[in-house]
């Protein structure tokens, strides 16, 4: 799951150069979304998409879901606000209009092995890395 949404993020730094435009990935709150979720909830969906204040379905580009197995996986963010990464034409990241550079998708199994937490970084200059950690999901 760290790395579906890894690849995500790196997807929506791609896309913002690509198409010379601001990219979003955030969580929505069913499948069929086209919307941001506004609501403070688990991630179980997200999608990326283009003028995000848009409900049209066009612009959507990508949507999938993360794969609970069986509510034992929990996605909380850090140091992002509202569950939104904007991804600008320069190819950096922002929460808002605040630069990221700690920000963390932080994937936790509630039960399984001790290294069972996977924190996805967001640091200068938008470069994503992993880091696998021990303890228990808060």
């Amino acid at each position: 799951i760290s790395s579906e949404l890894a690849d995500v993020i790196s997807f929506s730094r791609s896309e913002s150069i690509k198409r010379n435009r601001t990219i979003t990935f955030c969580r929505a709150d069913a499948e069929k979304s086209t919307q941001c979720s506004s609501t403070n909830k688990p991630w179980i969906y997200w999608i990326v998409k283009q003028n995000t204040s848009s409900i049209v379905e066009d612009d959507v580009i990508k949507r999938g879901s993360i794969n609970s197995h069986n509510s034992s996986i929990q996605v909380t963010t850090k140091n992002i606000t509202s569950n939104k990464i904007s991804v600008s034409t320069d190819g950096l990241a922002r929460s808002g209009s605040t630069l990221l550079k700690d920000a963390q998708i932080i994937v936790c199994a509630t039960s399984g092995p001790a290294e069972s937490i996977r924190v996805i970084k967001l640091g200068a200059a938008s470069q994503v890395a992993i880091e696998k950690k021990t303890g228990v999901c808060s």
